[in-house]
């Protein structure tokens, strides 16, 4: 089984690099972008969204690593104006195959004063 990574990559560095172990150790293949030791394959003629795309059609599943960084937004380069995460996301969604979402505390948690801030508003 493959399994797709999908996150915005510097800030979460070493989540990815977690996932990818423990996918290891329950012997499923990680495909990442940034490992060199995953089976994430490089299509040298395809820009780096369309060999990201063409790695998530390739996979049985996928992680979503989410928290507060959400990327660059890629309507200028003529795809959806969402970042390559939520485009990969919306890609694998296609499919109707399993999705599994990682969310980091810090990030669940200032949502959820983010919510209680905008339902204060509404009602005050």
């Amino acid at each position: 089984m493959k399994v797709f990574v999908s996150s915005t990559v510097f800030d979460l560095i070493d989540v990815r690099a977690e996932v990818a172990d423990l996918l290891r150790f329950c012997d499923i293949a990680p495909v990442l972008s940034d490992d060199k030791l995953s089976d994430f394959a490089i299509k040298p003629d395809n820009n780096s969204i369309e060999t990201c795309l063409v790695n998530v059609d390739a996979c049985d599943e996928m992680i979503v690593i989410l928290d507060k960084r959400y990327g660059p937004r890629l309507g200028a380069y003529g795809y959806e104006d969402v970042s390559a995460t939520h485009l990969e996301y919306h890609r694998f969604l296609q499919t109707k195959r399993q999705i599994h979402f990682f969310v980091r505390d810090r990030l669940e948690g200032d949502f959820g004063i983010w919510k209680k801030r905008s339902e204060e508003r509404r009602v005050g």
